[in-house]
């Protein structure tokens, strides 16, 4: 039997209609598409009858709503007795689509609200963000017949920014202000509620109703292949992430990578179109990979790359904040989840 995972992430596709300034979705180099329906039928069966993962999640880069399929797959995650969660950046909330999401069955929507007003809006999409507002408000408004939870997730203003580079895309996106943004947001589809700033944890999560909550984030980054390029750039040597332990990522064709960091499949090391998920996570690269990040040390040119930075000190913070983060109880108090969950569960 294989090991066994808290959850798997499934990526639907790698399209995407938002141009995030956190996201390296620009930088993919690796072929657009779609995945077919059989094969994630095939994945499905084999994650919940070899017990892989309780947990199925439909994201890691793209956005699922974008996939045709996406309710005739939630539909076969359920008959299959898997939860499901499923992470969308909003846009896709039309009136049936909503009607759509309350009769799923999905288990958790994450909706990653991250244009908490017109300006940082504009640095994500064209869309007409009056109507991206009004599909999010749509979707609360709608929450009560909704079995599952809703998660709205946006950034905010923390005390980390400055240590990890990210301050300048905090001001970008307008997280100092959104406790007051996310008030209005749901003024009139949710009961009235104060989000006072909790600037001390890098997440914590406020419950709205029953099944909805906002969850606070500090801003983060994927490291690219391009900032890796760039003169200057330290890679890592040590560090730790929740990859080959608490999950593992499927891209759109199959193949199969260590963690949801992967955006270009850099870290692939077996495809499930070609083999079995048990065949791929117990070959030798599987062992090899796990047992690596075990004991936190890094095993492929892009881990190094993911856990590098633009200087020695960047880098030095996160190689070993990573491992302060994952590897001891520091997560729960910072992070304010545990692995694979929210703290407004």
């Amino acid at each position: 039997m294989p090991v066994s995972f808290d959850s798997v992430i499934i990526e639907l596709t790698n399209h995407c209609n938002f141009s995030c300034p956190f996201c390296p979705s620009d930088a993919i180099t690796r072929p657009k598409g779609f995945m077919d329906p059989a094969l994630m039928d095939a994945i499905l069966v084999q994650i919940a009858r070899g017990r892989i993962a309780p947990v199925v999640q439909f994201g890691l880069m793209g956005e699922p709503f974008l996939h045709k399929g996406l309710f005739d797959m939630a539909a076969r995650a359920r008959e299959l007795g898997l939860t499901l969660r499923v992470f969308t950046n909003g846009s896709r909330l039309t009136e049936a689509n909503v009607e759509r999401i309350v009769a799923s069955g999905i288990n958790e929507l994450y909706v990653s609200y991250r244009g908490v007003d017109a300006a940082a809006f504009a640095e994500l999409s064209r869309t007409d963000f009056g109507a991206y507002r009004e599909g999010v408000r749509r979707l609360v408004a709608a929450a009560p017949r909704f079995s599952g939870r809703v998660i709205l997730k946006v950034f905010k203003d923390t005390v980390y920014e400055k240590a990890l580079g990210t301050d300048a895309m905090g001001r970008r996106m307008s997280a100092a202000s959104v406790e007051a943004r996310m008030e209005e947001l749901l003024r009139g589809v949710a009961p009235p509620v104060s989000f006072a700033p909790d600037r001390a944890r890098a997440n914590h999560a406020v419950r709205v109703t029953d099944n909805v909550s906002v969850r606070f984030e500090t801003v983060s980054r994927w490291v690219s292949q391009e900032n890796a390029g760039r003169p200057g750039f330290v890679k890592g040597v040590v560090g730790a992430c929740d990859g080959l332990d608490g999950h593992f990522g499927i891209l759109w064709n199959g193949d199969v990578t260590t963690c949801c960091k992967d955006y270009d499949g850099k870290n692939v090391f077996g495809n499930a179109a070609r083999q079995s998920l048990a065949g791929v996570l117990e070959s030798d690269a599987g062992k090899r990979l796990r047992r690596c990040l075990k004991y936190c040390l890094l095993p492929t040119e892009y881990c190094r790359q993911c856990r590098g930075g633009d200087t020695w000190r960047d880098a030095l913070i996160h190689q070993f904040g990573t491992i302060a983060l994952f590897k001891t109880p520091l997560s729960r108090i910072l992070l304010g989840l545990g692995r694979g969950g929210d703290d407004a569960s």
